[in-house]
């Protein structure tokens, strides 16, 4: 969108809303992201689940947006190496994690 400004993205709801001014008015557009970041990581998360690999020193287990990790350091347990593990093996954040098995 050429001449406008963007105020707002929600990766949660795939939208994002532009401002554009133009002479005395202001429009406002609201569009609908094709994917977002977060659900690409999320696909992109599934796949090196589906690899199958070993356990090993260095293996990445799990890729957290950073809204959802501002979440977590905002509740104190992005510090806590238990709770993140706790959090991480919880069967509804699945889609964060790289490997199978419990961290």
């Amino acid at each position: 969108m050429n001449g406008c400004k963007l105020i707002s993205r929600n990766y949660h709801t795939n939208t994002e809303v532009w401002v554009e001014e133009v002479g005395e008015y202001v429009h406002v557009h609201h569009c609908k992201i094709s994917e977002s970041p977060v659900i690409a990581l999320m696909k992109h998360n599934q796949k090196e689940r589906d690899k199958e690999a070993r356990w090993g020193d260095g293996k990445v287990a799990a890729s957290v947006d950073p809204f959802t990790m501002n979440k977590l350091i905002l509740e104190g347990r992005a510090n806590d190496p238990g709770d993140m593990k706790k959090w991480l093996n919880q069967p509804s954040n699945k889609h964060f994690r790289t490997m199978k098995g419990k961290i």
